[in-house]
Order: structure tokens, then C-alpha cells, then sequence
């Protein structure tokens, strides 16, 4: 709203400059991740540049950003390939796996003509890449409280993978111990400790189970356990049967066969005996009971020493029997290996059992009692012989009698013999995805889904993170590599329905017009599905801005026939021209824009020549490509007014680094 008349200024006056300003959203990258580089053109007030246009030119400027490696080596550059303000002020790029780590510098540069040269940069750091998760340890099963005598014992579910530590402290006052699991099955891991020494009455016990994992992140379960008083034990009857007496002098008779970790009283006639045993077989106490070892096998002496004042014989005399220790009843089966195995696929392991007692003697097996079976569907055995074929986990258990032991087994992957591309056959359209997966097969047809080298053929698409994106119409072929395999895919891309219009060129220079000579310049539509492969437009229609010139249905511009009585130098006035068009579906597609310059005079001959960016007005000293992309060059001719003119330039390359086509694209 105008309130009276005066003179009113809208935007920049020249009084506040305008500065560029560069950012990524974060400091700090793993490598594999995309980088996006933002940037603007703004000044104190609040105004922001939104594109750069030299108007004598009838071209655009734009930002040029160059980014370099720890060691100032430059891996990426943006490439302008259209005028849309996003792209001018946003730039994406890639990050590869085997990026180095360390500080990146990113360098931002404009030559904004009127505006001056600016600049600005900053940097942002490539730091390792974390993989994995902490370990998760849930339903944790231990005591409130145990007796003073009793085993501890604990469980918990660990899930997680590539763990370095797995353990269990416990401690109080006096100290403190670490225990590794005994079992694992299924992610549930198993502690048992003994009756440890620092277990007292009303002593409470801490516990923490702890689990680490290659990256070293950790985690933990806390907990109390309190340890009561109980009554002292019981000494168990004796095995072997009544008091044995002991003879003086007397012939020795076999031996007494004693089970180990037993009681056995012995007597004799005398009020003071002194008892005594040989070989360690045991101890024994003033009162004639033998405590025996609890390793079978060993053998010696019971004896009882009389001495001369206290026996009817008026002599040092001694009575003894021999004793043999021997097992007790079977208690337990011990496997080997135990708790758990990992076999590859085709793979075969032999295991044992030992059928001990209590204390963990020996005890002989009668074979044709012992029986052998495996289950999880991951393979057979036969005798005591584990076969792998499939992949998965299970058991194998062996029964003996009344006792059970079993032994876990992971059955992995097996040596390598096919992969296979799922889907078979890719039909898609451009722009379209498609998800891949690689199946590998072992010698005995198990089946695990890998990550392969991919590749794709004839210039299809790109892949990455395994999803094909199809971009070039055509025919070829997807590849897998894994080690030495290769296996390949059929692939066909066609194009898509008309996203969007290009007009060529997309700048041009025609004279103004007069009554002696008209002016004219064919301008070309062209149509584009979204991943850019030609496609025919429907409903094709031109406009073109009025004070310019005018246009037929054909792309046939005429100038207008009078001079402007403003110019920019040689420069009538610029003019937009529009091309419109309909996908197959009578949809309206992005409609192509390009410019027409209308100059005051014919161009002379050409007298000088600049290399640019197409369709862009920035002569840039280094331009960064990666192999195999391309960028399209244009190359500017000059008369010795300064004026443009349309030009047929023969390009070349030097340094054996690409090529160049006749239309100044480089790859």
C-alpha cells in the first residue's frame, strides 16, 4: 500500500552487501554416508539471492563448490545441469566405504558479476563407523538368597553378536572373582559356582553380568544375593556296611573295598588306640570313623596302634586292614566337546562320553546302553559320528540309562558352489527400483542370502545398498561377484511416460529485426522421462514473451522488427520462450524454458572464445569428474563489440584423460 506519493526502495539498496554462507547439517560423518552441502546468498536485511543472471549474457551463475580430502586432494565438485534454484544452492555427493577418515575442507566460490566474487568455506570431519549395537541382557533368573553351603547359580538372555567378554562377578568385603559361563543355548547363558570361601552367615553377595562385544560397547545387570546360615551337615552312613573290627596280629584277608567320599567306622578291643591311615586313601579320627578320598582306585592302611600301658598284651602292638577306594553309583555323563560346537556344512565330528560317579570318577560304560540322537534338523549321527548337512542349530544328545548330556551345535555355511540373483529376470521402467538379492549355495544345496560385488551392464542404472535404480532405456545385464563366482541377470529398462521438456539451445542470439531483413532461429523441443531417455511429446505448444518476437507451432521464432529504445550495451532485450507438451495420459508435463537474446546489430566475425559450463556463465579454473560421468561444455564466441554469436566449434582433449563428442560433452 502506497500511502502518498515518493520514492520507495524494494530489497537491496547497495548498501548492505550480500555474503555467501556455506553449511553442512552436521560435523561429522561415517564413512558411506551422503554429504549435504547447503549454501545461500543473503544479506543483513534478510534478502536472499535466489539465482544469478548476467543479463548481457543471457546466462546464469552459479555457486561452485569444491570439496578435498584430508590431503587437499579434491574428490567431488557439483555439476549444474539445469537452472532450478534448489540445485544452485544444494549439493549431494557420496561418501565411499573405503572413505579416509580425517578433516574435509569444503570450499564454496561465486562470481556474481554486478554482485562481486565471493566465497566462503568450512569444514567437517570422516570419523569410523559404529556398526553395532550394545549387547541386550534381559530375564535375568537369579537367587534372592542362597544357604551358606549351596551353589549359586544364574542365567540370562544375551543377545547380541561378536562378543569379546562374557562373565559374572561376584563380590563382597572380602574380595571379589570372575566366572565364565558353562552353557549357552539359544542366547540363554548359564553360570553354577561352587560354595566359594567369602560366603558367611548374613553376607550379602553382589553380582554383575557383563557382556562386551567386538566394538567394545558394553552393557550390565546388577543384583543382591543374600547368603543365610544353615545347620552343619550330616555325616552320611557308611556304604559299606557295620563297624569292621581290627585283629591283633592278625592274618591280612583281602581288602575292604570303601566308595570314595564315604564314611566307615572301624574298632578295636582297647580304650586308646592311636588311628592311622597310609597312602592319603583318607583321614580318619579318635573315634575309629574313616573319612575316605574321593578318587577312586587309590589303596592302603587302617591300623590302630596299641601301646604296651594300655593293653592286656604288655607290648606295642598294631592291628590294620587294607583298604581299595572304589566308585560310587553312576551319577552323571560328561560329552566332549561341550557346551557347544560350530561345524561347517559337510563337516563331520566325533564325540565322546564318560560315565563318571559324583566326584567324578570313571566308570565303565556298557556300550549297547548307550544311545545316541540329534535333533534340529541340522544333520544325523550315527554311533557317536555327527554328520552336518543343514544350517541351523540343535543338539545332540546321549542317553545312558537314567542319565542325559547334550551338547549344542551351530551348523554354518559350507563351502561355496553357486549364487543366484533373485528376481531372475528385471523389467522395469526408468526411474523405477528394484530390490536385489543373492542367494549362495553350499555343496549340499543350503541356501544364505549374501552381499556380492553388483555391477550392472550397458549403462542401465546404478545400484547401491543392493536396490537397482534403471535410468538408460535399453538391454543388459546385472552381475554378482563373490570371490571367485560370477552370475548374471537379464535386465531391460524402458523408458517412462514425459516428465519434463528441454529446449535446444537453450540460449541463442538473434538481431533485431527491420524492414530490409527478418530474423529467424528454429528452436527444437525435446521430451524426457524423469531418468532422462527421450520421449515423444503430445499436444506440443510454444509461447514466447511478446516483446522478443514471436513463435509458430513449429519452434519458428521471428525477432521483433523495431529496436528497443533501452539497451545493455549491444542488448535489446532478453526473451523467455516456453515449450509445453502432454505425457501419453493428457497429463502436462515440466514445461522447457530457454532464452533468446535480441541484440541491436548482427554479430560480426568472431574474434575471441571462452570455454563455460553449458548454458552457464562461469569460466571456473579446475573442474572435478569422476570416471565414466560426463559434463557438457560450451564454448562462447565474441565479436569485437562483445557481442555473442552462434558458433560450430571443433572440440579437443589433451592429458589422455576422456574424450570429447562434437557437442562439447566430456566424459
Amino acid at each position: 500500500q502506497i500511502d502518498h506519493p515518493q520514492t520507495y526502495t524494494l530489497g537491496n539498496s547497495g548498501d548492505s552487501p550480500f555474503k555467501l554462507h556455506s553449511s553442512t547439517p552436521s560435523q561429522t560423518y561415517y564413512p558411506g554416508d551422503e554429504v549435504q552441502v547447503e549454501f545461500g546468498i543473503r544479506d543483513k536485511l534478510g534478502n536472499q539471492l535466489w539465482r544469478m543472471f548476467n543479463y548481457s549474457a543471457a546466462r546464469l551463475t552459479f555457486p561452485f563448490v569444491v570439496v578435498k580430502d584430508p590431503n587437499g586432494i579434491v574428490i567431488a565438485s557439483n555439476q549444474i545441469t539445469n537452472e532450478l534454484p534448489e540445485n544452485f544452492f544444494h549439493f549431494d555427493f557420496l561418501l565411499p566405504q573405503t572413505t579416509q577418515l580425517g578433516v574435509y575442507r569444503v570450499e564454496v566460490s561465486l562470481d556474481g558479476k554486478f554482485y562481486g566474487k565471493m566465497s566462503d568455506s568450512f569444514r567437517f570431519t570422516v570419523i569410523p563407523k559404529i556398526t553395532s549395537t550394545p549387547p541386550i541382557i534381559s530375564d535375568v533368573s537369579a537367587p534372592a538368597e542362597i544357604q551358606s553351603n549351596a551353589t549359586i547359580q544364574l542365567a540370562a538372555n544375551i543377545q547380541g553378536s561378536n562378543f569379546n567378554n562374557i562373565s559374572l562377578k561376584l563380590s563382597n568385603r572380602f574380595g571379589k572373582m570372575h566366572f565364565l559361563p558353562i552353557d549357552e543355548f539359544q542366547n540363554r547363558y548359564l553360570w553354577q559356582i561352587s560354595p566359594i570361601v567369602y560366603q558367611s552367615y548374613d553376607e550379602n553377595i553382589n553380582w554383575q553380568i557383563t557382556a562386551i562385544n567386538s566394538h567394545g560397547l558394553k552393557s550390565k545387570k546388577n543384583g543382591l544375593i543374600k547368603v543365610v546360615q544353615v545347620d552343619s551337615p550330616t555325616i552320611p552312613t557308611s556304604l559299606v556296611g557295620e563297624k569292621i573290627w581290627l585283629s591283633i596280629d592278625g592274618t591280612q584277608m583281602d581288602p575292604i573295598l570303601v566308595p570314595v567320599g564315604s564314611v566307615q567306622e572301624f574298632h578295636v578291643d582297647d580304650e586308646m588306640p592311636i588311628w592311622n591311615v597310609s597312602n592319603g586313601i583318607g583321614t580318619i579320627d579318635q573315634d575309629g570313623k574313616f573319612y575316605s578320598h574321593t578318587e577312586a582306585g587309590r589303596f592302603g592302611l587302617v591300623s590302630a596302634i596299641l601301646l604296651a600301658s594300655s593293653n592286656k598284651f604288655g607290648r606295642l602292638v598294631q592291628a590294620s586292614r587294607n583298604i581299595t577306594l572304589i566308585t560310587t553309583d553312576a551319577n552323571q555323563l560328561l560329552i566332549d566337546p561341550y557346551p557347544k560346537i560350530t561345524l561347517v556344512a559337510g563337516a563331520k565330528k566325533d564325540f565322546q562320553v564318560v560315565l563318571t560317579d559324583t566326584f567324578g570318577n570313571q566308570i565303565e560304560m556298557l556300550k549297547n546302553r548307550l544311545h545316541w540322537q540329534s535333533d534340529g534338523n541340522i544333520g544325523e549321527i550315527i554311533n557317536n559320528v555327527f554328520f552336518a548337512q543343514r544350517i541351523g542349530t540343535g543338539r545332540v544328545t546321549a542317553t545312558y540309562e537314567n542319565l542325559i548330556v547334550s551338547a549344542e551345535i551351530e551348523v554354518v555355511f559350507g563351502d561355496l558352489k553357486s549364487i543366484e540373483i533373485l528376481p531372475t529376470n528385471i523389467k522395469l521402467r526408468a526411474g523405477e527400483a528394484q530390490k536385489l538379492k543373492a542367494v549362495a549355495k553350499d555343496m549340499l544345496g543350503n541356501q544364505v542370502e549374501v552381499n556380492p560385488i553388483w555391477s550392472v551392464g550397458g549403462g542401465l542404472g546404478i545400484i547401491r545398498n543392493s536396490i537397482f535404480t534403471a535410468k538408460n532405456s535399453g538391454e543388459g545385464k546385472i552381475s554378482a561377484t563373490l570371490f571367485d563366482l560370477v552370475v548374471t541377470t537379464r535386465a531391460v529398462v524402458i523408458p517412462n511416460n514425459l516428465h519434463n521438456i528441454t529446449i535446444d539451445p537453450f540460449i541463442s542470439y538473434l538481431p533485431v529485426s527491420n524492414d530490409k531483413m527478418t530474423y529467424t532461429y528454429k528452436f527444437v523441443a525435446q521430451g524426457w522421462d524423469v531418468a532422462g531417455n527421450a520421449v515423444p511429446i503430445r499436444n506440443s505448444r510454444w509461447a514466447v514473451d511478446t516483446a522478443a518476437g514471436i513463435i509458430n507451432s513449429n519452434g519458428l521464432m521471428r525477432s521483433i522488427n523495431q529496436a528497443n529504445s533501452q539497451t545493455l550495451g549491444s542488448v535489446v532485450i532478453n526473451g523467455t520462450i516456453w515449450s509445453y507438451g502432454q505425457t501419453i495420459r493428457g497429463q502436462e508435463a515440466i514445461a522447457g524454458k530457454s532464452v533468446v537474446v535480441i541484440q541491436s546489430n548482427a554479430p560480426d566475425s568472431v574474434q575471441s572464445l571462452a570455454i563455460v559450463l553449458k548454458n552457464f556463465d562461469q569460466i571456473i579454473e579446475r573442474y572435478t569428474i569422476t570416471i565414466n560421468e560426463s559434463q557438457d561444455f560450451e564454448a562462447i564466441g565474441l565479436d569485437q563489440w562483445n557481442q555473442r554469436a552462434q558458433i560450430l566449434p571443433k572440440w579437443s582433449v589433451n592429458g589422455n584423460i576422456g574424450v570429447i563428442d562434437s557437442s562439447g560433452t566430456f566424459t
